[in-house]
């Protein structure tokens, strides 16, 4: 795959952007959940049949989460690491994910290598199940001293593909965009990456820039759908609430056809611009990296706000 890569997350129970608009868009991979294709019997059989390909009707790149973070939240564990991995297996997808210990921001230092040495034997088990490449997940939240601890075992792993996890709640979620690049740094200046780098849920458009001049290479994110439905619009001056503006200076297809009045009733056309927003963000940077010049870029981000611009001063 082409990187750097924003991989959309399909919901295929909650179809709020269809495939077809998911492919209008130009996106060139999504990700999934196993979990919400394993918990529904006519979907399960469905895609067990054809493949998530075809089921799809999506031949990118499709990857799919094992939905350990779901089970978790919902409180209900239905799979096993052998299980979800052997699952994921069988849907024909081009990475799969192992179902990972969680890692949270409150947790000690012999928690987090708990979970993360169980983590390690469940990648080793998915490798030698799985015929399609599994994601090996460093999840360390905000602790640095661990995230140089299990940097250095990944490294004697050699992954094929490898994921930064967890990182959501205490930093992106926040905004802390300078402080997870100082950590996410620390990783990667260890491993010294040669394949896809994933930052699980982040795929902010003003921040996706700053994250690739680190080293990390592929993004996904429900966020274009999620911030639609809140009234949240991507701009080229950053978010807005829609509510608030009465024009907006973009050329995508639903811009072009569609009035602000009536994306402001509608928030499914607002979710399908923020998409084509992102998409479009990967394709500047891409040539912003061709043209060396994405830090010069990067300084005209900055200036939208004071996390983009705490996050400049760390490059």
């Amino acid at each position: 795959m082409k990187m750097p890569i924003f991989l959309p997350v399909y919901h295929p129970l909650k179809k709020i952007v269809s495939i077809e608009d998911i492919k209008k868009s130009g996106a060139e991979g999504i990700i999934t959940n196993a979990y919400f294709i394993y918990s529904n019997e006519e979907l399960k059989k469905r895609v067990l049949e054809k493949g998530i390909k075809k089921a799809f009707g999506f031949e990118g790149f499709v990857m799919t989460d094992s939905g350990a973070f779901q089970q978790l939240s919902l409180g209900q564990k239905v799979t096993t690491n052998e299980e979800i991995v052997k699952f994921q297996d069988k849907l024909g997808a081009d990475v799969i994910t192992i179902f990972d210990e969680m890692v949270f921001s409150d947790e000690s230092d012999s928690q987090i290598s708990k979970k993360m040495d169980a983590n390690i034997e469940r990648y080793k088990e998915a490798e030698k199940i799985a015929r399609t490449n599994t994601a090996f997940v460093l999840s360390t939240a905000g602790n640095e001293k661990m995230m140089e601890k299990y940097a250095k075992i990944a490294e004697k792993l050699n992954p094929k593909y490898l994921a930064f996890g967890n990182f959501v709640p205490p930093f992106t979620m926040n905004h802390n965009i300078a402080g997870l690049m100082r950590i996410l740094k620390k990783g990667i200046e260890i491993l010294k990456p040669d394949y896809p780098v994933h930052l699980f849920g982040s795929g902010h458009p003003d921040e996706m820039g700053f994250f690739v001049y680190i080293g990390i290479n592929v993004f996904d994110s429900a966020n274009y759908a999620i911030y639609a439905e809140k009234g949240i619009i991507f701009t080229e001056k950053g978010t807005k609430k829609i509510d608030r503006i009465n024009f907006n200076k973009c050329e995508c297809d639903i811009c072009r056809n569609n009035s602000i009045k009536k994306m402001q009733k509608d928030f499914t056309l607002t979710a399908k611009h923020n998409l084509n927003f992102c998409i479009n963000e990967i394709g500047i940077i891409r040539e912003k990296l061709k043209e060396n010049s994405l830090k010069e870029y990067l300084l005209k981000k900055s200036k939208l706000n004071d996390h983009l611009k705490k996050a400049y001063d760390e490059l």
